[in-house]
Formats: structure tokens, C-alpha cells, sequence
């Protein structure tokens, strides 16, 4: 198969599916609402959405194998490691730190970016916002567990029904943007352990389950949708109490 022909192929069928702005222009606009004083992001690759974080925010970006060749924020600090290895090292050094926007884009499997969400709730506070990214996978392919294309989002969009099952007193929001849409989760709970409790349970639930359009709609419905507008997004950040309407 020519791989960059369904390179294209998908990025079109993308862009008619999901019209508005991407998901980097959704985050530059929190960014902009937020003001996060910190910022993590899991998961950094070439640096593009790490760059919308401006000073003074302090931002840090997590990853194995960065292709990063430019940072511009002084306050910037990029951590080659992976994502288990970094929360690991911040339990060990037992930092009292926080962060107040999270974006979530590492390796992606179900139970990691569960992993992660868990991982970065525990270095939160009541109003971080935490963005989750690659839950539209285009087709059956991009939702394969290993990677065949180029356009993958692996089996993430299995946090949909996780998420609504087992922990239904999170306020959640799914933006329906390129490339893959995004995942707005208010209302953390730093102490919450339901996650880590289940982790057994779901894992083995959902760990075989193909990915088909029918179970994808299924689990969309399961949560709230954000239309994809400022306007809209801005107005999930007033409801869930992260910004003060004007």
C-alpha cells in the first residue's frame, strides 16, 4: 500500500469530517482562557503543541524520543523519559507540585493514556484541566494497537466508555476536531483511586475489542459533546467553573 497516498487520502477525509479549527488551535485557546501557571504534556514529539506554551508559563514535556529542535519558552524543560519513569521519579522526590493544564498525547493504548490521565490527576488540583488527544480514530486501521499508517490514534477512544463507567464525577467533553479530536476532563479529584482500582477489570473488558463504527458512535454517546467553536469551548470552561464569564 502507498502509505503516503492514505496519508492523504485520510488528512482529506479529515478535514471534511471535522470542519472548524484543529486541535492545536483548541489548545492554543485554553492556553489564551487559562493562564496556566504550569503546564505537562505527555507525549511531545516534534514540539508543536509544547510551543503554544509562552512564558511565563512553566511548561514540561514528556518523552522518550523527542524531535524537538527548537524550544523558545526560557521556562520551558523538555524530560526524555517515558511518561511511567517521570511520574515515577516525581513520586520518589515526593514534589509537591501541581500543574493546571495537562495535554495528554503519548503512547497509544487505552490503558496508558488511562495510565496517564491517572498519573497526571494525582498532580492536579480542582481547576486543571486535562486534555486527552487521538479519540476519533478515522478507521479500523488507525485504531489497530500497532501502527500500519500513518495516520494512528491506536485504541485510545476505549477511554470513552471507561471513562463513563468509572468515573462518572468527572465533567468531560469531546471536541469533534482535527486530527482526531479532543478530550476536555474538568472536575479532577487528585485523591481518587477508582481508576487504579479497576485498572484489572477494564483492561481485560476492553483489551479485545475491535474497533468498529458502531462501537465508537456507542461510546461518543456516552459523554457530552463540545461543538467545536471557541465559543463553545469557552463556555465548557465557565460551566465546569476554569474561567469567569466576561
Amino acid at each position: 500500500m502507498d502509505l503516503k497516498k492514505q496519508h492523504d487520502e485520510d488528512r482529506a477525509e479529515v478535514a471534511a469530517r471535522f470542519p472548524g479549527p484543529d486541535y492545536r488551535e483548541i489548545l492554543a485557546l485554553l492556553h489564551r482562557l487559562l493562564q496556566p501557571a504550569r503546564y505537562l504534556e505527555i507525549g511531545v514529539n516534534t514540539g508543536k503543541s509544547f510551543a503554544l506554551a509562552k512564558s511565563p508559563t512553566r511548561a514540561v514535556g514528556v518523552d522518550p524520543e523527542p524531535r524537538v529542535t527548537r524550544i523558545d519558552n526560557p521556562n520551558a524543560n523538555l524530560v526524555k523519559a517515558t511518561s511511567d519513569a517521570f511520574f515515577g521519579e516525581l513520586d520518589r522526590v515526593r514534589t509537591n507540585v501541581t500543574f493546571d493544564l495537562v495535554f495528554i498525547d503519548g503512547l497509544h493504548t487505552f490503558e496508558q493514556t488511562l495510565r496517564d490521565l491517572q498519573n497526571a490527576e494525582r498532580y492536579s488540583h480542582p481547576g486543571t484541566l486535562i486534555c486527552i488527544d487521538d479519540i476519533y480514530p478515522l478507521h479500523a486501521r488507525a485504531a489497530q494497537r500497532q501502527r500500519d499508517s500513518i495516520f494512528w490514534t491506536g485504541d485510545v477512544w476505549k477511554i470513552l466508555p471507561i471513562l463513563h463507567t468509572y468515573r462518572p464525577d468527572l465533567r468531560i467533553g469531546v471536541v469533534p476536531c482535527v486530527t482526531s479530536g479532543l478530550l476536555l476532563i474538568a472536575g479532577v479529584n487528585p485523591r481518587s483511586t477508582r481508576l487504579a482500582e479497576a485498572e484489572d477489570q477494564y483492561v481485560a473488558e476492553y483489551m479485545d475489542v475491535p474497533f468498529t463504527t458502531a462501537a465508537h458512535d456507542q461510546a461518543l454517546g456516552m459523554l457530552p459533546h463540545v461543538p467545536n467553536t471557541a465559543a463553545a469551548v469557552t463556555a465548557f470552561l465557565e460551566t465546569a467553573g476554569l474561567v469567569t464569564a466576561p
